[in-house]
C-alpha cells in the first residue's frame, strides 16, 4: 500500500513517513493478506501500532505510532 499523502501534524508524519513510502505491515499483519481498512478501522485514539514500511529509498523501516483523534486538538 503507497502513501499517497500524509497530513501533516499527523503521529504518521511525526514517525517520518512520507509520500511514496510503502506499508508492508501493521503490528506484523501483511497489509496485503489483510487489508489496511481491516487493520485500522476499529482502532481508537491512544492504540500504538507498529508499521513496517519500505521507504522511498528502498530501505526497510519500523516506525511505531499512537492513533491521536485530530479533531480533539482544535484543528480543522
Amino acid at each position: 500500500c503507497t502513501v499517497d499523502w500524509v497530513f501533516p501534524g499527523s503521529p504518521a508524519y511525526e514517525a517520518g513517513i512520507r509520500e511514496y513510502d510503502v506499508l508492508l505491515a501493521i503490528n506484523g499483519v501483511d497489509v496485503k493478506k489483510r487489508g489496511i481498512e481491516e487493520l485500522t478501522t476499529k482502532q481508537v485514539a491512544g492504540t500504538v501500532l507498529e508499521l513496517l514500511i519500505r521507504t522511498r529509498d528502498y530501505k526497510p523501516r519500523t516506525v511505531t505510532i499512537t492513533l491521536r483523534d485530530l479533531l480533539a486538538g482544535g484543528e480543522n
